[in-house]
């Protein structure tokens, strides 16, 4: 008896897809959780607003023109209030070495950062992340201090309610650069239009004057209210004053980064 088996269909190719799996699997880049984290807390131009939101709420994004205008406001406050030189001391418990080394540094973080303010020159990573750390420790300092100032002597419950606002901002800040989550991406690369830091320099003068000549309050709160100015508001005020500079460098931007890809 002859045994006949059913004919196969020549045309049909076995299918290697264990193999090419394994291949796709071996290829895939491993990202370390704290990276994801970190990317997470960087992230711009994001679908979800509330999401949006509380990053703005808790983890300003800091650039050029905020960390220039705290670089002025420090400035100001030790030229105008004397008594901030003796806070400062007493913070340090007068020790002579360390009041020298926090003035090197805030010379050298204050001429770097009004000088990447009036100058579009590019900044490399070091710098980024220098000038970041500086802003976060302005925000720490200011926020947590002058927040519980503001939160123990307010005049009244809406200073209060800022106070708490910039203190819990504070605290989430020293976690964040405690973890060394504070580095290069959390500066923005964007140039500041002349107008718009001009206009926000006016801004700041405006505001420090009359809240400590005004309202009299004291060092420490003028000094976090203009902080927490520069860090959450100065660049929503410098995009309304320079709108059409500001596409125009987001369109260049751009160009050049598909020239860079192309």
């Amino acid at each position: 008896m002859k045994i006949t088996f059913p004919e196969t269909d020549k045309s049909l190719k076995p299918s290697g897809k264990r193999k090419g799996r394994g291949k796709r699997r071996s290829a895939r880049k491993v990202v370390p959780e704290s990276e994801e984290f970190s990317d997470s807390l960087h992230q711009q131009d994001s679908g979800d607003v509330l999401a949006s939101f509380f990053r703005w709420l808790f983890f300003p994004s800091f650039d050029e023109l905020s960390v220039g205008l705290m670089s002025y406001l420090i400035a100001l406050t030790l030229i105008f209030l004397p008594e901030f030189w003796k806070f400062i001391a007493d913070f340090w418990n007068d020790k002579p070495l360390y009041l020298l080394v926090i003035g090197i540094l805030y010379f050298r973080m204050a001429s770097m950062s009004i000088y990447h303010v009036f100058a579009d020159v590019p900044k490399d990573a070091a710098t980024k992340r220098q000038l970041a750390v500086f802003a976060a420790i302005c925000c720490i300092f200011g926020g947590i201090l002058g927040g519980y100032q503001l939160i123990a002597t307010g005049p009244n419950s809406l200073l209060q309610l800022f106070g708490a606002w910039i203190m819990l901002q504070g605290l989430v800040l020293t976690m964040l650069l405690k973890f060394e989550y504070i580095d290069e991406k959390s500066f923005s690369d964007r140039d500041t239009p002349f107008l718009g830091a001009i206009f926000n320099f006016g801004i700041i003068t405006l505001l420090y004057f009359v809240l400590s000549s005004i309202f009299e309050l004291h060092v420490i709160d003028v000094f976090s209210i203009c902080v927490a100015y520069a860090a959450s508001f100065s660049t929503f005020i410098c995009n309304q004053i320079s709108p059409m500079q500001d596409q125009k460098r987001e369109l260049s931007d751009r160009k050049d980064q598909s020239a860079h890809i192309a």
